[in-house]
Protein backbone atom coordinates (compact mmCIF):
# COMPACT_ATOMS: atom_id res chain seq x y z
CA UNK A 1 0.00 0.00 0.00
CA UNK A 2 2.78 2.45 0.90
CA UNK A 3 4.62 1.81 -2.35
CA UNK A 4 1.54 2.42 -4.47
CA UNK A 5 0.76 5.60 -2.54
CA UNK A 6 4.33 6.87 -2.98
CA UNK A 7 4.16 6.09 -6.70
CA UNK A 8 0.94 8.10 -7.00
CA UNK A 9 2.60 11.00 -5.16
CA UNK A 10 5.56 10.85 -7.54
CA UNK A 11 3.18 10.92 -10.50
CA UNK A 12 1.59 14.07 -9.10
CA UNK A 13 4.94 15.79 -8.63
CA UNK A 14 7.01 14.63 -11.58
CA UNK A 15 4.69 12.88 -14.01
CA UNK A 16 1.12 13.36 -15.03
CA UNK A 17 -1.23 14.53 -12.30
CA UNK A 18 -4.14 12.75 -13.96
CA UNK A 19 -2.37 9.41 -13.67
CA UNK A 20 -1.69 10.14 -9.98
CA UNK A 21 -5.37 10.88 -9.49
CA UNK A 22 -6.32 7.61 -11.14
CA UNK A 23 -3.97 5.64 -8.89
CA UNK A 24 -5.28 7.34 -5.75
CA UNK A 25 -8.89 6.81 -6.80
CA UNK A 26 -8.31 3.10 -7.39
CA UNK A 27 -6.60 2.73 -4.00
CA UNK A 28 -9.39 4.62 -2.24
CA UNK A 29 -12.10 2.63 -3.96
CA UNK A 30 -10.57 -0.50 -2.41
CA UNK A 31 -9.81 1.08 0.99
CA UNK A 32 -12.35 3.90 1.48
CA UNK A 33 -11.81 4.26 5.23
CA UNK A 34 -8.06 4.88 5.10
CA UNK A 35 -7.92 8.47 6.31
CA UNK A 36 -4.17 8.65 5.82
CA UNK A 37 -4.59 8.01 2.10
CA UNK A 38 -7.45 10.50 1.86
CA UNK A 39 -5.33 13.18 3.51
CA UNK A 40 -2.35 12.53 1.22
CA UNK A 41 -4.62 12.67 -1.82
CA UNK A 42 -6.21 15.91 -0.68
CA UNK A 43 -2.80 17.45 0.04
CA UNK A 44 -1.58 16.53 -3.44
CA UNK A 45 -4.68 18.06 -5.01
CA UNK A 46 -4.38 21.26 -2.98
CA UNK A 47 -0.74 21.66 -4.03
CA UNK A 48 -1.58 21.08 -7.69
CA UNK A 49 -4.60 23.34 -8.03
CA UNK A 50 -5.19 23.99 -11.70
CA UNK A 51 -8.91 23.52 -11.52
CA UNK A 52 -10.68 24.65 -8.34
CA UNK A 53 -13.46 22.13 -8.90
CA UNK A 54 -11.25 19.10 -8.19
CA UNK A 55 -10.57 19.81 -4.47
CA UNK A 56 -14.23 20.76 -4.02
CA UNK A 57 -15.25 17.50 -5.63
CA UNK A 58 -12.92 15.60 -3.29
CA UNK A 59 -14.33 17.30 -0.21
CA UNK A 60 -17.84 16.47 -1.35
CA UNK A 61 -16.74 12.92 -2.10
CA UNK A 62 -15.34 12.61 1.44
CA UNK A 63 -18.63 13.72 2.92
CA UNK A 64 -20.48 10.99 1.07
CA UNK A 65 -18.44 8.35 2.85
CA UNK A 66 -19.35 7.96 6.49
CA UNK A 67 -15.85 8.07 7.92
CA UNK A 68 -16.66 9.39 11.35
CA UNK A 69 -16.72 12.67 13.17
CA UNK A 70 -12.97 12.91 13.74
CA UNK A 71 -12.29 12.70 10.03
CA UNK A 72 -14.83 15.44 9.30
CA UNK A 73 -13.04 17.76 11.73
CA UNK A 74 -9.73 16.86 10.11
CA UNK A 75 -11.02 17.70 6.61
CA UNK A 76 -12.70 20.88 7.81
CA UNK A 77 -9.44 22.01 9.43
CA UNK A 78 -7.49 21.41 6.21
CA UNK A 79 -10.12 23.18 4.13
CA UNK A 80 -10.30 26.23 6.40
CA UNK A 81 -6.52 26.58 6.71
CA UNK A 82 -5.88 26.59 2.95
Amino acid sequence: MKVISKFAQMEFKFGEAERGRTIFESILSNYPKRTDLWSVYLDMELRDIQDAQIPRYLLFHYLIFSLGLIFYFFILEIYLND
